[in-house]
């Protein structure tokens, strides 16, 4: 039986509609996932001739999006054009068929394909933040929280947990300047772990310092002091107390940390740098020592204390040479003990400089100190003018000068 003239064009515009388009789109993936690698580019261009027909169609959408998907996944093959970038058509596409509120099959598409979507960008974002590059990752995680929106508002197996997205979120905003984004995300990520990330905590406060300090420190203090012994948000607040001009307060919290971190040599050794970097070197010389009473192997704590301690000699040295005379009896007394007290200063100082070279032989600080230690201490004394066991002390620094400063050379010497 022939069909009237006009039947039949009704049969061709039907077969010719978007929904037919459609269908023949889906087909063509299908024939992908068997094998057939052209099939993806039939498909792409079923599914964009029928979107230049109809743009409503969550169906429609969809497809495209599963077509894009295929592209993004496989980086080998060619592009279907230029301007076309497949993660951003991947990601416009689901977003506006999750827009129109798809039902059936077409829900169940989207259910499952959002997903993968959101778990490509997230590898990919992960490589991206890894290898430091943050440009590219801006507009990956871009991309990423539009694709988790998406997949929110289908529900669904498409709403996945956004615990890891917020946590690069705030790595990448916070690492670029975007502060006040980023302490958003980390607000979201405390809402579903109900914890606090010190770590990133620290990156936010950082990222809103590098513009206005009171701005990262009225972040990070009220998270800090839930967690007063934490080493990450404590060394955060002490810097941030330090570059708005606050060290007291600085030294304030370190003390108020004090029983709990130095009940560790670890503990006591971040106490002595804090209170080193809040300007108390007095305090920091006592929590290096103790971080020694703890575990006298603690390389770190012999290397600061010995710092330290030469700083101290040093200075003590210069008041010294240029007071009028410490032992007269118009001498300031704290002077006074301070010059009797020299000579151990400078000892105490070379033991711990040495110990920590003997505990790290392949570390040039400690030999570099020394040699700047006895440097500093020998000045420009004339032997000539020094008598008795001054002058037999004198010869033995300049000995322990020059063997510090032979295995310097041997150590910087290889390769």
């Amino acid at each position: 039986m022939r069909l009237p003239l006009g039947a039949l064009i009704v049969v061709m515009l039907v077969g010719c509609g978007p929904s037919a388009k459609v269908g023949r789109a889906a087909r063509n993936l299908d024939r992908f996932a068997e094998g057939d690698r052209e099939a993806i580019h039939k498909a792409h261009r079923a599914v964009e001739s029928a979107l230049s027909s109809d743009r409503t169609s969550a169906e429609t959408w969809t497809t495209r999006g599963r077509v894009f998907l295929v592209y993004l996944t496989h980086p080998d093959l060619d592009p279907p054009t230029p301007e076309q970038r497949a993660a951003q058509e991947a990601t416009l596409s689901f977003e506006k068929a999750a827009a129109l509120k798809p039902a059936g099959s077409t829900h169940a598409d989207l259910s499952e394909h959002l997903p993968e979507l959101q778990g490509t960008l997230t590898a990919q974002l992960v490589n991206e933040v890894e290898s430091n590059r943050l440009e590219q990752a801006e507009g990956t995680l871009d991309l990423a929280l539009r694709a988790h929106a998406a997949g929110e508002r289908v529900g669904g197996r498409a709403a996945l947990d956004g615990t890891r997205l917020h946590t690069l979120a705030v790595e990448v905003l916070a690492a670029t300047g975007r502060a006040a984004e980023a302490a958003e995300h980390y607000g979201a990520l405390h809402d579903q772990t109900q914890a606090h990330d010190a770590a990133l905590a620290a990156h936010v406060a950082r990222a809103y310092a590098a513009s206005d300090v009171s701005a990262g420190l009225a972040f990070v203090e009220p998270i800090a002091r839930g967690a007063p012994a934490d080493e990450a948000l404590l060394r955060t607040v002490v810097t941030l107390l330090v570059q708005d001009g606050r060290p007291d307060d600085a030294a304030s919290r370190v003390l108020d940390a004090t029983e709990l971190l130095e009940t560790s040599p670890s503990g006591a050794f971040l106490a002595g740098v804090l209170f080193e970097q809040a300007g108390h070197s007095t305090r920091a010389r006592q929590s290096f020592s103790r971080a020694l009473e703890l575990d006298d192997s603690h390389v770190e704590a012999h290397l600061e204390l010995g710092r330290s301690l030469a700083r101290l000699a040093r200075d003590v040295q210069r008041r010294v040479e240029s007071s009028d005379n410490a032992q007269s009896p118009m001498a300031d007394e704290e002077l006074v003990l301070m010059a009797d007290d020299l000579d151990d200063l400078w000892e105490d100082a070379a033991t711990h400089l040495q110990r920590a070279h003997e505990l790290a032989p392949g570390d040039a600080d400690p030999l570099r100190l020394l040699v700047r230690m006895y440097d500093d201490k020998l000045g420009d004394v004339e032997i000539e003018r020094l008598r008795g066991w001054r002058k037999r002390a004198y010869r033995a620094d300049i000995d322990r000068r020059d063997t510090a400063s032979a295995a310097l050379k041997a150590l910087e010497a290889t390769p």
